[in-house]
């Protein structure tokens, strides 16, 4: 039943984004100036795959059980599927994602969501089921006023064929902005009403997502749109301090985290097949290259490896990860953290205060660097919990901030 999806669906990270719309109704240099870009229109398909009622979502949120304002839900919704160009590296690639767009003659604003990891190719909003919660809820957003925005970023649904450049900065940060870009022409070609008022938000893969959208957007400009404010939570923006605390370790519960990021670089940047047997031991060396193609889920990969990183990694990387052999990784580590770049508009980071998943010190490293660079406009707010339950305080404190922000 649809209704009980949505019960096991809705956690309160989830339900309290649809929140957000009843509250929100409505420069630093640029180091890759020579960077690829591409001209001209970015959407290249576009389909309305399903229509949501503002009684159907009431219905469904009613048989539920959770416990929102239902009065909020005002508009039909479109749910369109679009495919969209934007850059993998120097190479032009198509990418996917969901637009939802309510129904209504007033003008709108957008939110650009950034999901958290996955690693199957079905965990994506584009792929996933639409009576699944996030999707339900996506779909609620909207029906409040919004057009909300979900990249399934590169290398999922009609990217398939690579391999998720997960946490590097320039193939997800235009993935987002060229999905935003995307879903303007999709507006425009519809004669859809919109604002140019933009929020960015997400959190732990979606966290590193948001900012560094947030950094593309002041770095390199994004017509039309008015960046109000970004609230990335949990993410690793720090990718080298992430190696270290994984060095600091005996054991750690995601093990195919680290594979997904040493995969992930050994393919955008080209690296020998031997790098793999460099960082990890045997089998897992020869396991990892066959698991990140969209099939399994991060939980199917962390079965295939283990927790011990004793057993994991290998003796020279744990004992000496600076030393020469290792230069090209740590280059690229240092590369796509998100540490030198001095963000103008808004920015509300927050982070479990129990978090060993992303350590909440990740964030604090990362929020002393950028006030270090000048930073005026950036803050950090400890919540109670870890990587799962920290995502309730998150949007609580998010909510919070959006009130002041929107003079409500």
């Amino acid at each position: 039943m649809i209704e009980n999806k949505l019960k096991k669906w809705c956690s309160s990270f989830v339900i309290l984004l649809l929140l957000l719309a009843g509250i929100t109704s409505c420069n630093s240099d640029d180091d890759d100036a020579g960077s690829p870009t591409i001209e001209g229109p970015r959407l290249t398909s576009s389909k309305v795959i399903q229509v949501r009622t503002a009684a159907n979502i009431i219905t469904l949120f009613d048989l539920a059980e959770v416990d929102i304002d239902l009065e909020q839900i005002i508009y039909d919704v479109q749910i369109w599927r679009i495919t969209y160009q934007t850059l993998y590296g120097d190479q032009e690639v198509t990418a996917s994602g969901l637009v939802f767009i309510p129904v209504t003659e007033e003008q709108v604003p957008f939110v650009s969501y950034q999901h958290g990891t996955v690693a199957n190719n079905t965990g994506v909003p584009s792929q996933g089921n639409l009576d699944d919660g996030e999707n339900l809820l996506l779909a609620a957003l909207s029906a409040t006023g919004f057009v909300s925005v979900a990249s399934d970023y590169i290398g999922f649904g009609s990217s398939l064929d690579i391999v998720h450049p997960y946490y590097v900065e320039q193939p997800t940060r235009d993935a987002v902005m060229d999905m935003l870009r995307a879903s303007l022409e999709l507006a425009n070609e519809n004669e859809v009403p919109v604002s140019s008022r933009l929020y960015l938000m997400g959190y732990s893969q979606g966290g590193y997502a948001t900012m560094t959208a947030h950094k593309g957007i002041e770095e390199k400009g994004l017509e039309f749109f008015e960046l109000q404010a970004s609230f990335p939570s949990s993410g690793a923006y720090d990718v080298m301090g992430m190696r270290d605390y994984f060095l600091s370790l005996e054991t750690y519960h995601q093990p195919f985290y680290l594979a997904y990021v040493a995969e992930a670089y050994k393919n955008y940047y080209g690296w020998d097949a031997s790098a793999t047997s460099l960082i990890f031991k045997e089998p897992y060396a020869s396991i990892i290259p066959d698991v990140f193609d969209g099939s399994l889920s991060g939980g199917d990969i962390n079965k295939l490896l283990t927790e011990n990183l004793s057993e994991y990694l290998t003796a020279e990387f744990r004992s000496d990860p600076d030393s020469e052999t290792f230069d090209f990784v740590n280059e690229k580590f240092e590369e796509n953290s998100l540490l030198d770049w001095t963000p103008s508009s808004p920015m509300y980071m927050f982070h479990g205060d129990v978090d060993i998943t992303v350590p909440y010190q990740n964030s604090v490293d990362t929020h002393t660097r950028l006030l270090a660079n000048g930073a005026t406009n950036v803050t950090l707010t400890s919540v109670a919990g870890d990587h799962g339950s920290g995502a309730f305080p998150y949007i609580l404190e998010v909510l919070d901030k959006l009130r002041v922000l929107e003079g409500r």
